[in-house]
């Protein structure tokens, strides 16, 4: 998960979940120079940061070993960030997340939805882009999102 903020004087902030060396959970903060915020996006970069720490808190998956690292499960982590990154805003911010830019809250990418058929698999299976917590559950993506599902 990376939050971005580009200020008015086109200066870029990027937060992301890290860790350090020995594992422990990390956000690590990236600028092109200092930034500029208008006083309305305080909140917004503060939201960003907890998120941000949120998601390095989380279990993920471990790293690939040597043993397990091979081209086709790099490509395979390639491809599900890809995917996962559908529901982006213009700004960079997932469905849901603060963004200050979408007036709060971001409504995602508005050419992709969870109602919509974004693909079909190899046998003619539609494909959806499932609700926001089910987006890295590899299943989810052939299943038509309910009025049921978690947002």
């Amino acid at each position: 998960m990376t939050f971005h903020h580009t200020d008015p004087d086109g200066e870029r902030l990027e937060i992301e979940a890290d860790e350090f060396a020995d594992g422990t959970p990390a956000v690590y903060i990236d600028t092109t120079a200092p930034i500029r915020l208008h006083l309305d996006q305080v909140e917004d970069l503060v939201a960003g940061i907890r998120d941000t720490r949120r998601h390095a808190a989380t279990r993920h998956p471990q790293a690939p070993t040597a043993a397990t690292d091979t081209a086709a499960d790099r490509w395979a982590q390639s491809l599900l960030s890809v995917l996962a990154d559908l529901d982006r805003c213009a700004h960079g911010r997932h469905e849901g997340d603060p963004c200050i830019d979408c007036d709060g809250t971001s409504r995602g990418n508005p050419y992709v939805g969870p109602d919509r058929v974004i693909g079909y698999s190899r046998y003619g299976r539609p494909l959806f882009l499932p609700a926001r917590a089910l987006k890295h559950e590899p299943t989810a993506w052939h299943t038509a999102p309910t009025s049921k599902d978690p947002q």
